[in-house]
């Protein structure tokens, strides 16, 4: 099994290529589940605002500032309890201040 994560080869470590995103940058396959930061607690924010980070989450968020990027519309749909809201609420949090106003 090969275990090469350049973009020359389809990683297969993983069970599919949707575990996977492309680094256009570095031009290598990163898994998602590498990509997900520890989580930190910060004592400091109300319980809505805590998103903590899964692959999903990670891959969600991702596809959000992609399609921010593009200037596309995003509808995301799911079962209760994907973390849809606070999702956006997490990303409407980090757009710029100066260029965004959130209300």
């Amino acid at each position: 099994m090969c275990m090469c994560i350049c973009s020359e080869f389809i990683p297969v470590s993983f069970p599919t290529i949707y575990d996977y995103v492309l680094d256009i940058k570095e031009k290598i396959w990163k898994a998602w589940k590498w990509l997900v930061p520890m989580y930190v607690h910060d004592r400091q924010k109300n319980f809505s605002d805590i998103l903590v980070q899964t692959i999903d989450t990670l891959r969600t968020t991702w596809f959000v500032n992609l399609m921010n990027n593009l200037q596309r519309p995003i509808l995301l749909v799911g079962e209760t309890g994907t973390s849809k809201t606070a999702i956006i609420h997490e990303f409407l949090r980090n757009l710029n201040p100066e260029k965004y106003v959130s209300k």
